[in-house]
């Protein structure tokens, strides 16, 4: 199993839009250590609720979705 580690959140706003308008993407991007690699992972706001995650929770889907995105 890779070892990550979160450096960053930016854009966290968009998951606090209150009238989010249907077809619009609100990315928060996530800034990740995997292996050595800085990584980024955009994270669609309107599909997840990051409103109630803890930062924890966001890196772990941050790594989840690059974990399915690199195939790992």
């Amino acid at each position: 199993m890779s070892h990550y580690s979160i450096s960053g959140i930016h854009d966290l706003s968009s998951a606090y839009t209150a009238n989010m308008i249907p077809n619009v993407i609100y990315q928060v991007s996530v800034y990740l250590h995997v292996d050595g690699l800085s990584i980024m992972i955009h994270i669609d706001a309107a599909k997840h609720d990051l409103r109630n995650m803890t930062i924890n929770q966001i890196a772990d889907l941050a790594y989840a979705e690059y974990k399915k995105k690199s195939s790992c």
